[in-house]
């Protein structure tokens, strides 16, 4: 028998509405490559190209958004009711994601899709229950991805989870020795970071308070207690390190030694140009505009900032002093020079000792737990810009000490870290040039190029040590000119000083939308020209920053409340398609 929804008489309207989807499920799968490869976006296009924006919740949703337009297209033209949920479905989040013009559009079809004469083109009866299942899976999966991106399903498992087990004691070593890392001394006192078992942060004061009753004899006194990671630092006699060890809650111990250093840099007399930096990283682009990183706060962990120079909102300081260094103002300065009215936190985690200029990761815990606290205070975002670093060569723990706990301020603190990636690349070797925190999974690793865009000789190449794809960016950081103590000029080269330039990019960025670590990542790498072999590569990154190119983008991504009415109008429309087959008869009718 002939299926009678084959013989309706073709609709005029409907055709149209078909080919408009299909037209714009094209230009939907290519919108990523507009908006991140020809900058040329504006949101009076996304009726053609969709919001590029998807993007930022999923790499391949704009191409899966385009096929489902076209799967509707074809739905529609056939009269099948599966492109009419479609319509239904696409329409409603182009009222929130393709405003202005596809907003109108999608509204106008939605009214269309309610009247009686579009209804009756398709067949007058369906079945309730592949509806009813299907509308209460797209409910469950939405009502799902709700809980998880908003954090709740994973702070509901962490709290559960952590009843059953109590404190994580799977990642101690197998034996106490194997715990004691990096440390030769047998006797005497000595200072020790104790990394404990349990890498849920939120219980690790408990776990910390268990640890030392139980290890008090051994315990000389607590130097610090640290929740940016699981770790207690303290002086203990090195011949009670073994007793200490055996303990189930200590994972690690190693000591606590000057390893976090500048890089070397070249400080000519010779002042650059300035303006030729904030050109080539089109930041004079965003002035035009408006942007100066106002509202922005950029820390500065580093040597110091001189504050008569610089006025800074707040100061933390192992030394006790202001600065220690020049290289902390030179930092700043860079910040400065592209985001002028961005914050300044001055954060001074380095000393000298015996001469030597440099920093524990007790120091560098310490940084890290201050710029997290002023963050949870600050009304407005927080990066974190690091010009120094830790070699994996000199000691591959305390490097992993400084990414992790780098990345633990992105992922739960939702503060950006910006780092220099070192300037070994003409001495060290692969894969021991990227230093540490920048060889973080969750950091922003800067590498050094001229204003021209050419990798400097110094800059270091990746990949990391434990082989994490690096540096993530470049920028300028040869013969740069900077702002030293006491308000003099000079010129410097290195990476130290191309990080905060992006830091400063980034200052822009976010005076305009607060994107989360990960978008400012996704915007940052997106927005980038890319130099040397199509593609990333180990030399330049995904290339040389473009303030412009990565303001388009930052424009267009979805903020966590756009993504959140996402999935709720996702939730909506589950719960239309179980009634579909109710509404279908009821039009029908009329």
């Amino acid at each position: 028998m002939k299926n009678k929804k084959n013989t309706k008489k073709p609709s005029k309207a409907l055709g149209i509405i078909g080919a408009y989807f299909l037209i714009h499920g094209i230009l939907y799968a290519f919108g990523y490559l507009v908006a991140t490869r020809f900058f040329i976006w504006e949101n009076q296009w996304n009726f053609l190209f969709g919001n590029p924006a998807m993007f930022s919740v999923f790499i391949f949703l704009p191409i899966i958004m385009g096929l489902l337009y076209g799967v509707a297209a074809i739905g529609l033209l056939s009269h099948e009711h599966y492109g009419r949920i479609l319509l239904l479905a696409l329409c409603v989040q182009a009222i929130f994601f393709e405003f202005p013009v596809g907003a109108i559009i999608s509204i106008s079809i939605l009214i269309y899709s309610f009247t009686p004469s579009f209804s009756k083109l398709f067949a007058p009866k369906t079945k309730n229950l592949p509806y009813r299942a299907g509308g209460m899976a797209v409910v469950a999966l939405s009502a799902l991805a709700i809980l998880v991106y908003t954090g709740t399903m994973s702070s509901f498992i962490g709290f559960a989870s952590h009843e059953v087990r109590g404190y994580d004691l799977s990642l101690a070593a197998a034996t106490p020795g194997d715990k004691i890392v990096g440390i030769g001394q047998t006797v005497g006192p000595i200072d020790v970071l104790m990394e404990l078992t349990d890498p849920n942060l939120d219980y690790a004061s408990e776990q910390q308070d268990v640890l030392l009753s139980e290890i008090a004899q051994y315990v000389n006194y607590v130097i610090n207690r640290f929740t940016v990671m699981n770790a207690v630092s303290a002086n203990v006699d090195a011949s009670d390190l073994l007793s200490i060890a055996e303990n189930a809650n200590v994972r690690e111990i190693t000591p606590l030694r000057p390893s976090a250093r500048l890089f070397p840099y070249e400080v000519l007399d010779a002042a650059a140009e300035i303006a030729n930096v904030t050109a080539a990283l089109e930041a004079d682009d965003l002035w035009a505009k408006g942007y100066t990183g106002r509202g922005v706060t950029v820390a500065i962990m580093d040597t110091g900032v001189d504050s008569s120079v610089f006025p800074v909102v707040g100061i933390f300081s192992v030394s006790g002093e202001e600065y220690v260094q020049e290289h902390g103002t030179m930092v700043a300065s860079c910040v400065r020079a592209v985001a002028p009215e961005a914050d300044l936190l001055n954060v001074n985690v380095f000393r000298i000792t015996n001469g030597v200029l440099s920093a524990t990761t007790d120091d560098i815990l310490r940084g890290f737990e201050y710029v997290r606290d002023f963050a949870e205070q600050s009304p407005g975002p927080v990066i974190l810009s690091c010009s120094w670093g830790i070699s994996p060569a000199d000691s591959w723990r305390d490097a992993d000490i400084a990414a992790v706990s780098a990345g633990t301020l992105a992922v739960n603190h939702n503060i950006p870290v910006i780092a220099a990636a070192g300037n070994s690349g003409a001495t060290a070797q692969i894969p021991h040039q990227i230093m540490s925190p920048s060889g973080g999974l969750n950091v922003i690793a800067v590498g050094a190029t001229d204003t021209g865009g050419n990798i400097t000789y110094f800059s270091s190449r990746g990949p990391y040590y434990v082989g994490t794809d690096k540096p993530d960016v470049v920028a300028p950081g040869m013969n740069v000119g900077v702002t030293t103590i006491g308000g003099g000029l000079t010129t410097v080269s290195g990476t130290s000083f191309a990080c905060p330039y992006v830091s400063g990019v980034a200052a822009l960025l976010l005076e305009e939308k607060d994107l989360s670590p990960e978008q400012l990542y996704t915007v940052l790498t997106g927005g980038a020209r890319d130099l040397g072999p199509t593609g990333f590569d180990e030399m330049y990154g995904n290339g040389f920053v473009v303030a412009s190119h990565s303001m388009i983008l930052a424009q267009a991504t979805l903020s966590e409340f756009n993504s959140t009415v996402l999935l709720i109008v996702l939730a909506v429309v589950g719960i239309v398609i179980m009634a579909y087959p109710a509404i279908n008869r009821r039009l029908q009718k009329l």
